[in-house]
């Protein structure tokens, strides 16, 4: 039982702002796989497939995979939002992301291209 409450505690990083996305990229992956959360925001954990057959034990093991997978997923979107500061929240915090998958994908496309923008090496690479 400890290990789950100590499970839900945020990380002691500093929130994602425009000035820190590459250490709080390192450090939230770091933090999320760990908890073995990490696979939902790369896409390699997805929602549970119905089985094919309907009989009672398949149709028991799938509604309790899925379960088990929408509170994964509520967990990790709570923690990204979270570990975002206030005057970065619009970027995750869209009606159409509905996944920790489009959620990393935006905070990805956004800070990532906000680097380039800002960096000169890549300004000639960009």
């Amino acid at each position: 039982m400890a290990a789950a409450a100590c499970d839900d505690r945020l990380p002691s990083i500093d929130k994602l702002d425009q000035s820190n996305w590459p250490v709080w990229k390192l450090q939230i992956k770091t933090y999320l796989e760990a908890r073995d959360l990490w696979k939902l925001c790369t896409g390699e954990e997805v929602q549970p497939v119905a089985p094919a057959d309907d009989n009672d034990d398949a149709m028991a093991a799938f509604a309790q995979q899925t379960a088990r997978y929408q509170i994964r997923v509520a967990r990790v979107k709570s923690i990204l939002l979270q570990m975002v500061s206030t005057s970065q929240l619009h970027v995750i915090a869209q009606q159409h992301l509905h996944t920790p998958k489009d959620m990393w994908k935006e905070l990805t496309v956004t800070f990532e291209s906000l680097r380039c923008l800002t960096s000169c090496s890549c300004k000639h690479v960009c």
